[in-house]
Formats: C-alpha cells, structure tokens, sequence
C-alpha cells in the first residue's frame, strides 16, 4: 500500500492557511483532495472536491483520512462520525472536550479498527527524543519528578471565540497549553500512570480582558469563562510525581517556550529551546554537560505528519498513542474537578 496516495478531507478550518494541511502538502504521496464547503482552507493548487455537508465528504470512497479543524466540542461527534464513515481521522488535542468524550472516540476507534491521530509535535523536537533515550538507558536513576509549564503574559488567543468559551472549549490555558505538556511527560514516564490529582485555577485576569495575545482577533461580543492560569501536582503509581503550571495571562515574566526539568536519583535534565542541560555528580563534584542543537535540526511538524501518512499506509501503530491522549483528558478533568471541589482527586485511568 506504500505506493497508494493518501487522499485526505479537510473537515472545518475556518482559516485560508492551516498548519497540518501545509505540512501533509509537502509529502509524497498525499492529496487533499476534498474539503467542506464551509472550509476557507486554500493551497497552491485547488483543491479538486468541495462539499456541501460532513456527509458527503465521508461518503466519497477516495477519501482515505479527515483532518478535523473544529471547535473541540465537535470532536466526539465528528471523529465518531468519520470513523463509522471508514475515515482514518486526524485533529488537534484536545482528543475530547472531556473525557467521557475521549473515551467515546477511543471506543469508536476500536470497534471501527480505524486509526485516530491527535497532533503531539512535541514529542517529535530532537529534545525529547534525545532525552527519552537518556531516560529508556537508564541514565537519570529512578525519576522521582518532572517540572514543567509555560508562563505567557499576553496570551489568551481570540478573546470572546469559542477558545475562551467553556462550553465549546472545555477549559482554557490548561487545556490549551497544560494538555500538550502533559502528554509529553506521560510520553517520557510511560510506565507509570497517574492515580491522584491536586489543582486550581484561576480566570482572574481574562475576565477584566488583561492579557489579550496582541496577534489574535479579539470578539467584542463574546465572553470569557475558561482558565488564564493553572496549576496542579499529579501523583503517580511508582510514587513519583508531576508540577504542571501554565498561564494564558498573568502578571509574570514569561518564558519565550514551554519548560521541561527531569529529576532523578542518578541525575538530571532541563530542556531548552537550544538544547539540553544535563547534571549530574562524580567524585563529590557537581558535573553539567549542555547538549547543542544538530547542525541539521528537523522540523517537528513535518516529521509527525509523515509518520502520520507512513502508519495510514502501513497499518503501523502510531508512536503518539490514543491511550495517552483519553489519560490526558482524565487528567485535565480531575485538575478541573479539584479546583472546583478544593481537594485530592483520586483517578480511575480504565477505558
């Protein structure tokens, strides 16, 4: 099936120019070769089918896979609907508003043996990949906790848009920036899963329209309801834990990219935008070693969208999985739920 072209539907997009859809372009072998007619999405070459409803497009037999570029309250419906449809489907995190949606798409997945790809970039930087050898060899010790988060000052995107409505959203900066980050340490610290869960957060300064991200279309006429700040610990079965910390805005000197620090018995890591630092101790002597960026440094779009296309075409498993997704959700609506209720939740992390 290697030489079989990819023919993907784009469902949605709102925007003339999409990431994913200009990423998928640049790869042999792959066609977007239909779209909703409600889509503004537009390349150098035209896209040959437009049509007039969801169910049309999932009735062209063509077409292989459907990237969903809608609000997240229409993911469980959508991605059900293109799985059922035959559609290998491809969107953005969140996998579901919720969980309870989550694990609807995962089930769906199951029972069609169709394959569900959420968007993980992260995972592919040469940082990450480097550092989880670091961590499979052994070389930190028993990892006992990971740091990480993103502080922006000025940006909550779209103010007033579905992004800053809880109902169509399912939450705000933690589901925005919390979700991908937390992905990645589950991803890092796979044998482990999560059990218990202490969070709040905070909509203080998004509902006084402070914090407002300069390059983003502001709606006068909408609302704000969702989280500008969040922060929650999560335990894990082996006893080690996770901080996580994000704001969309807060009155804070923000970081330029997300944080990632590593802590283990044998040593650790911070990752940066340039690299890795690494420590660790010999002979009683604090040792650092930085790690520098490959003289040939791959983007982590485009590697994520191949292995995307290469697992379409081959059957594989994806190496972003769907169980770490549906985790992340549980884990984003018990932070939310311990917000709320001002204790520990405990997790049930069963499909």
């Amino acid at each position: 099936m290697l030489d079989k072209t990819v023919m993907i539907g784009v469902i949605g997009a709102t925007e003339k120019k999409h990431i994913h859809t200009d990423y998928f372009c640049q790869i042999e072998g792959v066609s977007i070769s239909a779209k909703t007619s409600s889509s503004l999405i537009d390349h150098h070459e035209t896209i040959p089918k437009v049509y007039s409803s969801v169910k049309d497009l999932l009735d062209d037999p063509e077409i292989d896979a459907v990237i969903l570029t809608v609000p997240n309250k229409w993911h469980k419906s959508l991605a059900i609907q293109a799985l059922h449809s035959g559609k290998h489907v491809i969107l953005d995190q969140p996998l579901g508003i919720d969980s309870t949606s989550a694990k609807e798409i995962y089930k769906a997945h199951e029972k069609t043996g169709k394959m569900v790809f959420v968007f993980r970039p992260m995972r592919w930087k040469w940082q990450i990949q480097q550092l989880k050898k670091y961590i499979e060899s052994g070389e930190f010790g028993h990892i006992y906790h990971v740091k990480t988060g993103m502080f922006k000052r000025n940006g909550i995107p779209n103010w007033g848009s579905w992004k800053t409505r809880l109902s169509e959203s399912g939450g705000g900066s933690l589901m925005d920036i919390g979700g991908e980050l937390l992905d990645l340490c589950l991803y890092l610290l796979e044998d482990c899963n999560p059990c218990s869960v202490f969070g709040s957060t905070y909509g203080e300064l998004g509902r006084q329209k402070i914090g407002i991200d300069p390059n983003s279309r502001p709606n006068g006429q909408g609302y704000f309801d969702v989280d500008d700040l969040a922060t929650a610990l999560i335990k894990l079965d082996n006893g080690s834990s996770i901080s996580l910390d994000v704001t969309w805005s807060a009155h804070i000197e923000p970081t330029i990219r997300p944080f990632l620090s590593i802590l283990g018995t044998e040593g650790g890591a911070y990752v940066h935008e340039d690299g890795i630092k690494l420590f660790t101790e010999k002979f009683n002597e604090p040792i650092d070693i930085e790690i520098k960026s490959p003289s040939e440094e791959s983007d982590e779009c485009l590697l994520e969208s191949r292995h995307i296309i290469e697992c379409i075409q081959t059957g594989n498993i994806a190496k972003s999985s769907l169980v770490s997704s549906v985790t992340s959700c549980l884990i984003i609506d018990a932070i939310y739920k311990s917000s709320s209720h001002g204790r520990e939740v405990v997790l049930n992390c069963s499909l």
